[in-house]
């Protein structure tokens, strides 16, 4: 996905480059153990609509494989939520 030689700062910096178009973004959590970024939109509404913008997109220009994007749960609330889907 991303170079593995970019800092954290980079890194948060290019996904709210790439993510910030479709919405407010609350917080950027970059998990550099899994390599994974956790984004907090200021309402649910803006990660639905950057979640089907960004799904299969490059964010690095030159390499092949594209971005992956799932739904992080972090509330009893969300949780009771998803289960009623």
């Amino acid at each position: 996905m991303i170079q593995s030689g970019m800092s954290t700062k980079e890194v948060v910096r290019l996904v709210y480059e790439h993510f910030c178009v479709w919405g407010e973004i609350e917080d950027i959590h970059f998990n550099t153990a899994r390599f994974q970024a956790y984004i907090k939109y200021a309402h649910r509404y803006y990660a639905e609509f950057s979640r089907e913008a960004m799904v299969d997109q490059i964010l690095v220009e030159g390499v092949t494989d594209p971005i992956r994007l799932q739904w992080a749960l972090d509330s009893p609330l969300d949780k009771t939520e998803a289960e009623r889907a």
